[in-house]
């Protein structure tokens, strides 16, 4: 357990991480982002990654051992956990949203999600967290800068450009922009033959996932 930490990526944009040596109990934040992280690779831990439903907690088990109890998961608005594994439900993350299983509580497990989901590749994800301003991509396929449009209006905007292969004039690529539960549809856009993309949220603030979509039989990435 001393390998693991807990990632915390706050609404406000803060980033920290707790070093898990016993069993960490700690209060959900309104809009954060939680991840279970390996210290030594810097990567997100989903082997052997077990999420439960307690009341309104969430328990996150390591090989049937539970490490951390997020409180208030349930109650407070747009927290997510990353399990870092396209789930069946087409995200990386499970939130209060995600279907609970009866008998045993189970949110997720890494033997009930696939990398593909949907014939969808992780390289097709890319997630983003901490609000809108100024963030950094995390994952592979597209690279993603995210600016504020027009601050009277709050009209905040996704730009990015495909960085995982050549993009020609004739791709029938667009991207899709979704809210933390890979479900809401923010915007979608086209790729243009530089492979950029620049696509409207509008007032949204917090995580987002893009999803890269090729729509035709025109060569791709």
């Amino acid at each position: 357990m001393s390998s693991l930490k807990l990632r915390i990526s706050s609404a406000n944009h803060a980033v920290k991480e707790i070093a898990i040596s016993n069993k960490l109990v700690l209060a959900a934040e309104a809009g954060a982002n939680y991840a279970l992280i390996d210290a030594e690779t810097n990567e997100i831990v989903s082997d052997d990654l077990i999420l439960k439903k307690q009341d309104n907690s969430l328990i996150i088990e390591i090989n049937n051992e539970a490490i951390v109890e997020l409180e208030q998961f349930y109650v407070e608005q747009q927290v997510a956990f990353d399990v870092g594994i396209i789930t069946a439900e087409g995200s990386t993350l499970v939130t209060s949203a995600t279907p609970v299983a009866e008998e045993s509580h189970i949110v997720w497990q890494a033997s009930d999600s696939d990398t593909e989901a949907g014939g969808m590749s992780s390289s097709d994800w890319m997630y983003l967290g901490g609000g809108l301003i100024g963030l950094a991509a995390i994952g592979t396929g597209i690279g993603v800068a995210v600016s504020n449009d027009n601050k009277e209006t709050a009209s905040n905007s996704v730009t990015g450009s495909i960085v995982g292969g050549p993009v020609i004039d004739t791709n029938d690529l667009s991207v899709i922009i979704y809210q933390a539960d890979g479900v809401t549809v923010l915007g979608e856009g086209s790729v243009t033959a530089k492979g950029q993309f620049t696509i409207t949220v509008g007032s949204y603030t917090g995580v987002v996932i893009a999803k890269v979509v090729n729509q035709g039989a025109a060569a791709r990435l």
